[in-house]
């Protein structure tokens, strides 16, 4: 597996030449960015031109993380190239469920295929799906024994709308579950508990 990052500031996408793949290889981008950016075409719609194999799965944030730094009104994507492991990706919006984030869960979960299904990773709106409902209809599907990671859009300091998605459909309310499958594809977690001085 390559994972390699791009970063957008100042109007335009930087990194290509740190890319250690032809831009076709890489099957799956994952796209943390400021809001307002996502909504701008020469954020999502320019990589959709640069890596055409690729699907690009999207949330806004409250920061980014790009080298081991925080940063804020930028675009961070991380480019995925995978030798062993196949992804199968679904997404809905809420609206579609009577903004019910467990009925969500369940639909989502129920479409991926469970055979060889090693890891799920969730991106989903932070504002107006309910992370545990969706976090338990996701399990009710599934089950406990495949792991289940990710996160929520973030909104800066607003609180106000979230916006996710996948390829150009970037909306509030959306969910994007991305199966990995394969028994080469391992996922560990790392936990650090304690405070820095500042």
């Amino acid at each position: 597996m390559n994972a390699d990052q791009l970063v957008f500031e100042n109007g335009a996408w930087s990194g290509f030449d740190r890319l250690r793949r032809q831009s076709s290889d890489y099957q799956l981008l994952l796209v943390f960015a400021e809001k307002s950016l996502l909504q701008r075409p020469e954020v999502v719609p320019a990589l959709q031109v640069v890596f055409p194999s690729a699907k690009i799965a999207s949330v806004s944030t409250a920061g980014e993380i790009y080298n081991k730094q925080s940063h804020d009104n930028t675009a961070v994507c991380i480019a995925l190239h995978f030798e062993h492991t196949q992804l199968e990706i679904v997404n809905d919006n809420i609206t579609s469920f009577n903004h019910d984030s467990n009925a969500l869960g369940k639909s989502l979960a129920s479409r991926l295929p469970v055979e060889n299904l090693s890891h799920v990773l969730v991106l989903s709106d932070g504002h107006i799906v309910n992370g545990s409902d969706l976090i338990g209809g996701i399990i009710q599907v599934l089950g406990f024994d495949i792991p289940v990671s990710g996160g929520m859009a973030g909104d800066g300091n607003q609180f106000s709308q979230t916006l996710s998605g996948l390829n150009n459909e970037i909306a509030p309310g959306n969910v994007i579950l991305i199966g990995f499958y394969g028994s080469r594809f391992r996922v560990g977690i790392s936990v650090q508990s304690g405070f820095s001085f500042f």
